[in-house]
């Protein structure tokens, strides 16, 4: 294990776009919340710096078209667990999501209601809703859009969650698709939805770690 000390680097709101980047994997700069898209503008005029100091932590800071993805950097995970993780992860918001709405795109809205009905007339997509207590078709709608909200792939226009904008971190969806048919052609990569992925047996910094390097004065 490198003992070497991890230097933080004297970075606007750094805690609070790690924490992001963590819970949400992705900071886009179309995001409802003033916070996030400030969040955005940061790491884009300063992301060497961000990129170099997120890697020392494990984790390899992604660049794409109007977003930041946060993803660990292991040496001993490859890019077919990688790709298989994300497959089993997202693919199935993806199928929803495009079965639905075939032109969604960032910035196109919709309604939580219109999901719903379109739930209701289709067997096999109602079956892969979440499970709620009182079994309401509006209630395991919204559960699976909180999902998705969580993942970074849409926003919440409205308080209630009535009405959903889909941000700029969808486009990784898409490209994700790409990526597999790609490795798909060159490696003969097997797409399963819940794939069995061998967790990687190196010693890992404990977390705690990670938060004191990243404790900033009040």
């Amino acid at each position: 294990m490198d003992n070497t000390p991890i230097t933080v680097p004297d970075m606007p709101n750094m805690r609070e776009i790690f924490k992001t980047l963590r819970n949400r994997g992705f900071i886009c700069e179309d995001c409802i919340s003033a916070t996030t898209k400030n969040s955005y503008r940061l790491v884009k005029d300063n992301y060497e710096a961000y990129f170099k100091y997120f890697i020392q932590l494990g984790y390899y800071l992604e660049q794409g078209p109007g977003y930041f993805h946060l993803c660990e950097a292991r040496p001993s995970q490859n890019v077919q667990s990688k790709l298989r993780t994300d497959v089993s992860k997202y693919i199935p918001m993806l199928n929803m999501l495009t079965q639905f709405r075939p032109e969604l795109a960032p910035g196109y809205q919709f309604k939580a209601y219109d999901l719903q009905m379109f739930c209701d007339q289709n067997d096999e997509l109602r079956a892969v809703l979440p499970i709620s207590q009182d079994g309401q078709l509006s209630t395991r709608v919204t559960l699976f859009l909180k999902d998705v909200e969580k993942e970074g792939f849409i926003d919440f226009t409205t308080p209630d969650a009535s009405t959903c904008m889909v941000t700029s971190a969808f486009s990784y969806l898409k490209e994700l698709i790409l990526r597999i048919r790609l490795y798909d052609q060159h490696a003969k990569f097997n797409l399963d939805y819940e794939p069995k992925v061998e967790e990687p047996q190196e010693e890992e910094p404990e977390q705690d770690i990670v938060e004191n390097n990243l404790e900033l004065e009040d």
